[in-house]
């Protein structure tokens, strides 16, 4: 007749033991990915919100812009539509999007915090030196990782987006 044999607790606790190191061995890694993943989504955001003003402008032959304002302590953008000279609307579905505060984000822009696309697509007011946003991570530099990203917009309405 044949004995039935479990595990012991030692080898049990061994298991667990090992178990729990590898996890909190990766945590580091995995909250970094976590960190790189949040930091893209907002330059992303970004990015897409642009893509969509001169989109917008292009399709409907009226001026859309894409401004930043700081609220409440954070950064924000919305999509906006001009009804009527000077004045702007939001339009549906185009924000406030809030920047996480964990990011030092910069706007380097040429007509305050905004960027306006005319009906033909093209930049209005448009500065070579002035045509950038920036997401920087302070945990990423000081892990020595990509920490910024930076979305580029041109005259001709194109738009770039880099990771340094």
């Amino acid at each position: 007749m044949s004995q039935v044999r479990g595990f012991t607790l030692i080898e049990l606790v061994i298991v667990l033991a090992i178990l729990g190191a590898v996890m909190f061995l990766s945590f580091p890694s995995f909250s970094n990915s976590m960190e790189v993943r949040a930091l893209d989504n907002t330059a992303s955001e970004i990015l897409m919100a642009m893509e969509t003003a001169k989109w917008q402008a292009a399709a409907t032959a009226l001026d859309h812009r894409l401004r930043f304002a700081l609220e409440g302590g954070a950064w924000t953008f919305r999509l906006e539509r001009e009804t009527s000279p000077g004045t702007w609307v939001v339009i549906a579905g185009g924000g406030p999007k809030r920047v996480a505060t964990k990011f030092v984000f910069t706007a380097n822009l040429p007509a305050g915090l905004a960027v306006v696309f005319q009906a033909t697509g093209f930049v209005s007011g448009y500065d070579s030196t002035k045509n950038s946003v920036t997401v920087e991570s302070p945990k990423l530099q000081r892990l020595g990782e990509l920490y910024r990203r930076t979305v580029l917009f041109y005259a001709g309405g194109s738009i770039r987006y880099v990771k340094s």
